[in-house]
C-alpha cells in the first residue's frame, strides 16, 4: 500500500470512529496481531488523526522468556489503563499480541462494534 492510500485509509478509520462513538466517554480500541505486523505504526497514525492515549502491552513484558501472556505485568497495565480513563482522552488504544486475552485478565469485557 502506498503512503497516499494508507493516509486515506487512516482518515476513513478516524472519520468512522468519530461518527460511531459519543464524546461523553473515551472510545476503547483494541488492536491485536502478530509481532511485526504494523500494529504500533497503525496506532500511532490513528492517535495522530483522532487523538487519544496508546497503551502498548509490549511495554509491560518481561522479554526473552519464550512466551507472552504469562510474562506481562497485569497490575501495571491495569493501573495505566485506569489512569488513561481518568485522563478522559477521545480514545484509549490498547495494542499488543493476544489483546482480548489481556483485556479479560485485567477485567475488561469489550463489546464488539465493527466500523
Amino acid at each position: 500500500m502506498n503512503s497516499r492510500d494508507r493516509s486515506s485509509l487512516i482518515t476513513e478509520i478516524a472519520k468512522r470512529l468519530r461518527a460511531s462513538h459519543p464524546r461523553s466517554s473515551p472510545l476503547l480500541i483494541s488492536i491485536d496481531g502478530l509481532g511485526g505486523t504494523g500494529k504500533s505504526t497503525l496506532v500511532r497514525e490513528i492517535v495522530d488523526e483522532v487523538g487519544g492515549i496508546h497503551v502498548a502491552f509490549d511495554r509491560y513484558l518481561t522479554t526473552h522468556q519464550g512466551s507472552y501472556l504469562p510474562f506481562l505485568d497485569y497490575d501495571s497495565i491495569t493501573s495505566d489503563f485506569e489512569a488513561a480513563v481518568d485522563a478522559s482522552p477521545s480514545a484509549i488504544i490498547l495494542e499488543g499480541i493476544c489483546a482480548l486475552e489481556v483485556l479479560e485478565r485485567i477485567g475488561i469485557t469489550p463489546t464488539s462494534r465493527y466500523i
